[in-house]
């Protein structure tokens, strides 16, 4: 390929990667807007502001993390955390239940983009040395997290436990480009998810 083409073919696939995160941003939006619609009061949860969560940080070493493949966001019952300074603080108390929703743009084991979304509950520390807010854990634990979603699709019942946190899932995985609309993403995702949330 001669240097005008690589320029081009350059150009489009930032341009493509570029609407590609703006079109999940929006995703993320209109799932946080519907959430609090929700009798719940759900609102998303703020480790660092306004942000994904990822699992990972980027070097020399490791190019092909520069642009981040997966991350997460996740929603809490308004009455179960505390805003303060733009952050979240969501203590890892009794009855503690989240929704928790990850974007895997790219992995081994998926063989196009997916959205896995669901309850993340029994959520407790292992040992004083454990985390005392769900923020701080969250970046810790999403390849964890989305391990136990892919062994456990379905709603099916997964678990997790180390020697600082132990939790339980219950997730569906979707194809992220599955949802096109408000109606959609409320229908296919949002009513089935929160049902299974509600009776957990």
């Amino acid at each position: 390929m001669d240097k005008i083409h690589m320029k081009e073919q350059a150009k489009l696939a930032f341009e493509f990667i570029d609407k590609l995160y703006f079109e999940i941003t929006y995703l993320i939006k209109e799932i946080e807007g519907l959430l609090k619609r929700e009798d719940e009061i759900l609102i998303i949860g703020r480790p660092g502001g306004y942000r994904v969560t990822v699992g990972s940080s980027s070097g020399l070493d490791y190019p092909d993390w520069w642009w981040y493949k997966q991350f997460s966001v996740f929603f809490v019952r308004e009455n179960m955390t505390k805003i303060t300074g733009g952050r979240t603080i969501t203590s890892l108390q009794n009855n503690l239940k989240l929704l928790y929703l990850i974007v895997n743009l790219s992995d081994k084991d998926i063989s196009s983009p997916k959205i896995a979304i669901g309850t993340l509950y029994g959520i407790s520390c292992t040992s004083a040395e454990s985390y005392k807010k769900f923020e701080d854990a969250s970046v810790h634990y999403l390849g964890s997290i989305w391990d136990s979603v892919m062994n456990h699709p379905n709603f099916e019942e997964g678990s997790y436990e180390d020697k600082y946190l132990k939790f339980k899932t219950s997730f569906v995985i979707k194809d992220l480009f599955d949802f096109n609309s408000t109606q959609d993403i409320q229908k296919k995702l949002l009513e089935p998810v929160l049902k299974r949330f509600r009776s957990l």
